[in-house]
Parts: C-alpha cells; structure tokens; sequence
C-alpha cells in the first residue's frame, strides 16, 4: 500500500486530481489499489501483466526461479549482461527476441540505480505483503484495460483473466507469443496502439 501512497503523493506534488494509471507487473498491482482506495483520484488504470494476487492464480514453473537465480548483477555492465540478457529472453516469451531492445533496457536500469542481489528479490519480497485482491476489484467501476502476454511465465496469464473477470468495467487484451517484459518491436507496437486507443476513447468521455 506504501507505493500506491507514493504515486498518490507524486500526483499531489503535481497539482494533478485525476490521472489515468498505466502499470505493469508491480506497477499493475499498483494501479489496482489506486482504483480500490482513491478512485475519486484516478480517471482509468491499465494493469498489464499483473494479477489479483489470488490463490488460485497458479505460480510462476520452477524454471522462472532457475532463470532469475541464475543471474546474480555485481553492478558492472559488462560483466552482468550476457546475465541479464539471459533472462529478458526467456521473460520475452516465445516472440522473437530483439536484443537491441534488450541491451537498451538494461543500460537504462543501470543508469537509474544500483544493482545487485538476485534478480527480482525485491518485487518478491514486496509482494510477499500483498493480498487477495478479487473481491476488492469487483468495486472498481472506472474504465480498465487489462493486458497480458499469453506465454508469461512470471505472472501466469490467469492472474491477468481473473484481474478483467473482476473488474466489471474492463476489457481484456491477451496477446500470443508475448512473456513478461517484450523485447520485440511488433509487440511494444500493439502495447501502445491497445493503451492510446483505451485512453482517447475514454478521453473523449470525460
């Protein structure tokens, strides 16, 4: 809930009273609770590649967890990339992967902070706070677009059909081939045509 009080916070600072919330992974989880607790705050929410964090939403296969504990970053580029690379492609799912998108990305982790430590622990160990959020979504009534990739082996794919199940204003987009994090420019391509489409459409609701 910390973090859903910190975009709200961010949101003040701004001088911004309703916004359209985009997440994606913990960021999706995010832009649920925002919905649930301040919905007077937020116009729409897009949760991609998220779940509701239900028992029933079956966990990650056991090779995700190899994958992640495989690559341990020191916080040296060079040296941790064939690492990182490793496990974007298996996260990108069965699209191909494009490893400039890739390189891209992870240049842009470094730039933004310090890595080390096993790759995810942190979104593991804030994750372990977080509930069942089924019931609580089936009080959200703004307008949600929910996406997930079909061949996401981080968060499974139910966790996003149960997500737009919950939620009675919501649409589902699954797209196939598509993992956790897309590194292929066809797929980042239907990502933004699917959220500007959703967010002029309920623009011109407002």
């Amino acid at each position: 809930m910390q973090l859903a009080d910190d975009a709200l916070s961010l949101l003040d600072s701004l001088g911004i009273e309703t916004a359209h919330a985009v997440g994606h992974s913990m960021g999706g989880f995010i832009v649920q609770l925002l919905a649930i607790h301040y919905p007077s705050r937020i116009y729409s929410i897009t949760s991609i590649s998220s779940s509701t964090n239900s028992p029933t939403v079956p966990p990650p296969p056991e090779k995700t967890w190899e994958i992640y504990l495989s690559s341990i970053p020191q916080n040296d580029f060079d040296k941790d990339i064939d690492g990182f690379l490793k496990v974007w492609e298996y996260l990108n799912g069965t699209a191909d992967f494009h490893k400039e998108l890739a390189l891209e990305y992870t240049r842009k982790l470094y730039e933004r902070q310090t890595i080390d430590g096993a790759l995810g622990a942190t979104h593991v160990k804030a994750q372990e706070t977080l509930e069942d959020r089924s019931n609580a979504l089936e009080k959200i009534i703004i307008p949600t677009l929910v996406m997930h990739g079909e061949e996401d082996y981080a968060v499974d794919k139910y966790g996003g059909i149960q997500t737009a199940a919950s939620i009675q204003n919501s649409k589902l987009v699954l797209i196939p081939k598509m993992g956790h994090l897309p590194f292929n420019h066809e797929l980042l391509q239907r990502f933004d045509n699917e959220i500007i489409g959703f967010l002029i459409k309920h623009k011109q609701s407002e």
